[in-house]
């Protein structure tokens, strides 16, 4: 599946008027992922940037973490196009984060039933529309 840029993203009513370029990250909330799904890259930025002491909530979903970005919460490391779509405000990294790269995992002899296919199709073309720019609605 293609690549997801990961980013810093919050909502306007959590920033109040606030440059997202002044912001001290080690004194915000951020909302991040746990390690549900095991050690992800992003944990190790987020350890490597010095700001797991800022960390205020831990998810295993990007829906949580969207959801609490738009209620005002704080501040989510998120996937990029993700949080475009949403309407957030980006806020600058001190380092770059690492991409997130997913995968379609399908048993071979699975591979070629027509409902595991179109799942796939669907699946992949859903991530493909991720980084296409949101049609007007």
């Amino acid at each position: 599946l293609a690549e997801l840029p990961m980013g810093l993203f919050a909502d306007p009513t959590y920033l109040a008027g606030r440059d997202p370029t002044a912001l001290d990250l080690g004194r915000e909330r951020l909302l991040v992922y746990d390690d549900s799904y095991g050690r992800l890259p992003e944990m190790d930025w987020l350890g490597g940037a010095g700001l797991t002491g800022a960390v205020a909530l831990q998810t295993g979903s990007t829906r949580a973490l969207l959801a609490a970005a738009t209620a005002g919460a704080g501040i989510a490391l998120l996937p990029v196009p993700i949080a475009r779509r949403a309407g957030l405000v980006a806020v600058p990294a001190p380092m770059p984060l690492p991409r997130r790269a997913p995968w379609i995992v399908v048993h071979r002899d699975a591979r070629p039933l027509p409902g595991v296919r179109a799942v796939q199709a669907w699946i992949t073309a859903c991530f493909r529309a991720l980084h296409s720019p949101p049609t007007a609605g």
